[in-house]
């Protein structure tokens, strides 16, 4: 099939998150099934130790391991080896971290010791809960009662991830919509868009680049992250770079919203960026 310069997919979890389905070696061989020309692999990384618990987990090889074990270099050895197999299909090294004020050394330490291609930073949790988990995020009002104090320690967090200096990428930057919109209803979205704006003057200011997330499309509220309106602000105010991914925790959910996503990017005429070894190319 012919390869589509804009079939491009650097969000993908295979199954060494607990989460998802899926090895490297199928998702590549779907990918040029469906005339991908690159794909990037982001398996989740969370160290909050105040969830060990619940997130310090990854599977290796059917075997359940912490994510502060040496899981990485089965990781990169698998990406070598699919990087053979498949050598007319860019095969890029990610990783999803999900932000806390706590960890970023520890973060530092993990992310410098192996040759990732790009670095996705994205906020699952607030006050030590997940805000992308339908069932926890119930929780999250009993601490953050009102929409604006929601929406002041979401955005304090995302900003503190933008200048952490450890991201190459912002993943899913309004992801709290998945579900916190039902627990404060419809203004999370009104008041969210004016910190959303806010935030992305901001970026604009950096080289951290923003994830356009497609898998809102599979939600509720059937648009990606961010929504269109708020992808064309950010190229309007000169955010330096764009990516776009799926999302996908299945085989099943890749490739699903590709034509969303291509039309998104020649509309608005955004030119996707690649990386290498933490460079933009």
């Amino acid at each position: 099939m012919k390869r589509s310069p804009n079939w491009i997919d650097y969000h993908i979890h295979p199954n060494y998150s607990l989460d998802a389905e899926g090895e490297i070696f199928e998702y590549c061989a779907l990918a040029r099934k469906l005339g991908y020309r690159e794909i990037g692999f982001t398996p989740h990384l969370e160290l909050d130790p105040e969830r060990k618990e619940k997130d310090d987990k990854i599977n290796l090889k059917g075997k359940i391991v912490s994510m502060r074990s040496d899981w990485l270099s089965d990781y990169f050895a698998e990406i070598e080896r699919a990087r053979r197999i498949y050598p007319d299909l860019k095969i890029r090294a990610g990783i999803e971290v999900g932000y806390e004020k706590s960890i970023g050394k520890e973060i530092t330490q993990m992310i410098n010791s192996y040759p990732f291609d790009y670095t996705l930073g994205a906020i699952h949790c607030l006050r030590h809960i997940a805000i992308t988990s339908r069932e926890e995020a119930k929780r999250i009002k009993e601490e953050l009662t009102t929409t604006e104090e929601f929406l002041m320690e979401y955005f304090s967090l995302l900003r503190e991830a933008l200048f952490s200096s450890l991201f190459d990428v912002l993943a899913h930057i309004d992801g709290y919509k998945k579900y916190c919109w039902e627990i404060y209803g419809i203004s999370l979205l009104k008041e969210g868009n004016r910190f959303l704006e806010s935030f992305l003057r901001e970026m604009s200011g950096t080289e951290v680049g923003m994830e356009i997330n497609l898998s809102g499309f599979r939600h509720q509220l059937k648009e990606p992250y961010p929504s269109l309106a708020l992808i064309k602000k950010a190229k309007d105010f000169g955010v330096k770079a764009f990516i776009l991914g799926s999302d996908c925790h299945r085989l099943s959910d890749f490739g699903l919203f590709r034509e969303r996503g291509r039309e998104i990017v020649h509309s608005l005429r955004i030119r996707l960026k690649r990386f290498n070894r933490r460079r933009r190319i």
